[in-house]
């Protein structure tokens, strides 16, 4: 997979001094993940050919970012976590010359990520929710 870290650009981290809230954001920092399960409006499949193929990382050490690639191009974006939700700044990624079905997984990345996601952890499970759209992730291996 390509690297992402180059797309994405300094931000901000978790809100607030709130010490729990920083405490539940320390849960992503750090940590990639890898799809298990996508659904859009619970029954209509999103145009993601595998979810295994979308990965999700969370970069603190120098960006505060999040970065996600799935078949394609790779994105990556300045990410606040508060204790709910992502809130995701617009993201910029490559510029591959994918074919139609890849460009419309890569749209349907981005649009999710945009949409500021809420997101719950749980070991080395994540779930991702923006509206009627959930993402299913477990902790990368590698």
């Amino acid at each position: 997979m390509v690297a992402i870290g180059a797309a994405i650009a300094s931000g901000c981290g978790s809100s607030g001094d709130d010490s729990s809230v920083a405490a539940k954001a320390g849960q992503l920092w750090g940590r990639g993940f890898v799809a298990t399960a996508v659904e859009d409006n619970g029954a209509s499949p999103p145009p993601i050919a595998e979810p295994a193929d979308v990965r999700v990382s969370f970069s603190k050490a120098t960006d505060r970012g999040i970065g996600w690639e799935a078949n394609c191009n790779s994105f990556g974006a300045t990410v606040r976590i508060t204790a709910s939700r992502l809130e995701v700044s617009q993201a910029a990624g490559t510029l591959m010359g994918c074919e139609p079905e890849l460009q419309q997984e890569d749209s349907w990345l981005a649009d999710f990520f945009e949409a500021d996601p809420d997101w719950r952890a749980e070991g080395t499970d994540l779930t991702l929710t923006a509206g009627d759209r959930v993402m299913e992730l477990e902790e990368a291996a590698d």
